[in-house]
């Protein structure tokens, strides 16, 4: 991490900027050293290959849209095989590619690097009584109480899981691109390289994005990620003001480059009244920006057990809304971010309002198979 990084980190809060406090800072940086010596999983051909791409869906060129799809945080483990991701991911992509056939979207993953995650609260009580820091994803601490002291090392063993799940799935064939959360400082900025002509390329994925509590334009993460290459996205939801949108822009692509920016849009059908003053400010002040809707994050609701699920018909309901205000904008809704577990197995969210689910999800409920397939071709007609 940066010495400009870490002086602004220093004294805050984790809700300021939501990094974990590592107790062994000698560890760390001598971690951050091995991530600096270790090649990212994107190259910078690639990365340029897919702001082409998508600066053609952002000007209709290509006649194509975008889908990711992927775990809500990706585990990490060394000694499971990396044919179980690459089941996993690989039918998502299979899913992805036969709900358009005549225009099979540009697929991106929520894979190889989704192992960090932003949480409500720092630390959490046990039944007995004792506090812990929350789990934050396997790249920074482990689910199981006992494992919940930031680890340096994990970094290490997450860069290494990329890795071999990437080369994995390109070996089997796959295209894709990888995309995840640039949430843990010390990780991303490690895997900052410059490219020809001083060009920066983040390469620990394709398409990193920006999440709705790290989306400040004075924020570090956005500074953190202003003179990369890369396509960025950027979740957007309640609570966030039209003005945001014009910083952002300015922040991150000045000279408004087609298909440079993703909004993310995740407001829940409660909040949807929000949606059209972002829309207009998208239209206004960030041309060539695509927009994709995010229908998960805010209909996650709570049952009376207590047990967190999403249900199927407001997922569907929101992308439908979206895709209407955008049209009577004179915009497009150019794709979807859903957060899915490629499994068969696994019933986290629901298919109807007040159903209970029958698994209850490690951090927030993902889509099975069928609900995927079903979600995407319930609204397919909203990306043609």
């Amino acid at each position: 991490m940066t010495e400009a990084t870490q002086d602004r980190i220093r004294d805050t809060g984790y809700k300021d900027h939501f990094q974990p406090e590592y107790p062994n800072v000698a560890e760390l940086e001598e971690v951050t050293r091995k991530l600096r010596d270790m090649t990212g999983i994107a190259t910078p051909e690639e990365i340029l290959t897919t702001k082409q791409q998508y600066a053609g869906v952002a000007t209709g060129a290509n006649g194509s849209w975008i889908l990711v799809t992927g775990p809500c945080s990706e585990p990490i483990s060394l000694q499971q095989p990396e044919t179980t991701f690459v089941e996993r991911y690989t039918r998502l992509l299979q899913i992805g590619k036969a709900s358009s056939p005549t225009s099979p979207p540009l697929h991106a993953l929520r894979a190889c690097g989704q192992n960090a995650k932003p949480r409500s609260a720092e630390c959490e009580m046990l039944p007995d009584g004792s506090i812990v820091p929350s789990y934050y994803g396997d790249l920074i601490n482990g689910i199981d109480p006992s494992d919940r002291t930031p680890d340096p090392t994990r970094m290490v063993a997450g860069a290494l899981q990329a890795r071999d799940v990437n080369r994995a799935l390109r070996d089997n064939g796959q295209q894709f691109v990888s995309t995840h959360e640039a949430l843990l400082l010390p990780y991303e900025e490690s895997f900052i390289v410059q490219g020809a002509q001083g060009r920066e390329f983040l390469t620990s994925c394709t398409v990193p994005w920006i999440g709705k509590r790290t989306n400040e334009p004075d924020g570090i993460h956005v500074d953190m990620l202003k003179d990369i290459e890369n396509p960025i996205g950027i979740k957007i939801g309640p609570g966030d003001k039209p003005e945001k949108i014009a910083e952002l822009t300015q922040k991150l692509n000045p000279s408004c480059e087609p298909g440079k920016l993703l909004y993310i849009l995740r407001f829940g059908v409660g909040n949807l009244y929000q949606a059209p003053e972002i829309l207009q400010s998208i239209k206004d002040h960030s041309k060539g920006a695509l927009i994709l809707c995010d229908p998960m994050h805010g209909n996650t609701v709570k049952t009376l057990d207590g047990r967190k699920t999403r249900e199927v018909p407001r997922i569907i309901d929101e992308i439908k809304a979206i895709s209407k205000m955008c049209q009577e904008l004179g915009l497009r809704l150019h794709g979807l971010h859903l957060e899915a577990s490629g499994r068969d197995d696994r019933v986290e969210c629901v298919d109807s309002v007040g159903q209970s689910p029958d698994h209850t999800a490690v951090v927030d409920p993902e889509l099975n198979n069928n609900q995927l397939a079903g979600v995407l071709e319930e609204t397919g007609e909203c990306f043609v």
